[in-house]
């Protein structure tokens, strides 16, 4: 199940937004297996983080990068730029 977040909780019209996937546990046959998780006595979970940064001039989606986590080989995020990830400024409640 994905996680959604703002990227910056503090701006939420120009922060952005994060999204992240946890994936099974991989078995104990799997070639690509993660590091030992002392908390569960097996292998870790693999995770991709999607994170989506605020670009009010990207019409689209522009890729930014992608980058694998130094300490955790089974760690991944993803960067993109678009105006998708932008905010709007809360509106008041009209008065009728």
């Amino acid at each position: 199940m994905p996680r959604y977040n703002l990227t910056d909780p503090s701006n939420p019209q120009t922060g952005g937004v994060q999204v992240k996937f946890e994936g099974v546990t991989p078995a104990s046959d799997d070639p690509f297996w993660c590091k030992y998780d002392p908390a569960t006595g097996g292998s870790q979970q693999r995770e991709v983080t999607y994170k989506f940064h605020c670009d009010p001039s990207v019409s689209g989606v522009e890729v930014v990068g992608a980058s694998q986590n130094r300490t955790n080989s089974c760690r991944y995020t993803l960067e993109f730029k678009t105006a998708h990830a932008c905010g709007q400024a809360e509106q008041g409640m009209r008065r009728l």
